[in-house]
């Protein structure tokens, strides 16, 4: 049988905040409580957090270098233009090619 390795006692204790670190896109962010809250959000993944507290930050915050990296992050959710024309030439070829295929069909 083979048993697992044996972990360190002082991994278990470790903050997992303190090893955090700031995406690169982020660096340039100022230093905020409630910025690092969602840039944590964001980094586990819950985009809902994101999308709903970014604005709300950027509204009560009196700091306009907070309340431009709020926005830029909310706004790093949103679809790229570039991706959303690609799906609409996707989907009008699509239907091109079954209009075509429907009219001449036998």
């Amino acid at each position: 049988m083979v048993m697992p390795p044996e972990t360190d006692a002082t991994a278990d204790d470790e903050d997992p905040s303190e090893s955090w670190v700031r995406p690169g896109f982020a660096r340039a962010y100022p230093e905020s409580d409630e910025l690092d809250a969602l840039l944590r959000a964001l980094d586990r993944g819950d985009f809902l957090t994101v999308r709903e507290q970014a604005p709300a930050l950027a509204a009560r915050t009196s700091d306009e270098a907070i309340r431009a990296a709020a926005l830029d992050l909310r706004r790093r959710l949103d679809p790229s233009p570039t991706a959303l024309a690609l799906i609409a030439l996707g989907v009008a070829l699509l239907a091109f090619l079954l209009q075509h295929h429907l009219r001449h069909a036998p």
